[in-house]
């Protein structure tokens, strides 16, 4: 979460009496609960965002019946898991402790995988992926397509830390996202 004024509402999220990860919009709707309200005012919990590992768990134990769940699933495992790994101050931290290397390398290329290179926004997310895995050749063929016409700063930063085989997280600017 980058706004703490402006949280994220989860599409998954653990059931803090049972503890089944669940889909949210899947849910019975319990209670309706004032924008502003704390937990503390309410009999129900509110939704938590998952940690990268429940986000994996969930991707790999059966939450995710289709291909596109999966892959939004996986997507969310590797934004919060770069959100461990940035200096973040614990406002925007995501929850729970970064991924051990194995599961974060497996989850990055399976999600790349899962991605279309034919589509100009997946294809920055390929290019990303692949500079974080260190395959700059992968990622300099992808960044050499021609980005979405709103993304082009963003291919232009990831592809000058391509070119400087730079395979560490890096924050993108966020005046390059506008």
């Amino acid at each position: 979460m980058v706004a703490p004024m402006l949280p994220d509402h989860p599409s998954v999220t653990r059931c803090q009496t049972c503890q089944a990860i669940f889909r949210v919009e899947e849910a019975a709707k319990l209670e309706e609960l004032d924008l502003f309200a704390t937990e503390a005012e309410h009999d129900v919990p509110l939704i938590q965002p998952l940690s990268a590992s429940d986000l994996i768990e969930a991707a790999t134990g059966g939450l995710s019946c289709d291909p596109n769940q999966e892959r939004e699933l996986r997507l969310l495992a590797w934004w919060a898991d770069n959100d461990q790994r940035r200096d973040m101050d614990d406002f925007t931290r995501a929850p729970g402790p970064m991924l051990d290397a194995d599961t974060a390398v497996e989850n990055m290329q399976r999600l790349s995988k899962m991605l279309d290179a034919d589509d100009p926004d997946q294809r920055i997310m390929m290019a990303e992926l692949a500079r974080e895995l260190g395959s700059f050749e992968d990622a300099a063929e992808l960044l050499a397509q021609a980005p979405a016409v709103h993304a082009v700063a963003v291919a232009d930063f990831i592809h000058e830390l391509v070119r400087s085989s730079v395979a560490e997280l890096r924050e993108i600017p966020t005046n390059l996202l506008q």
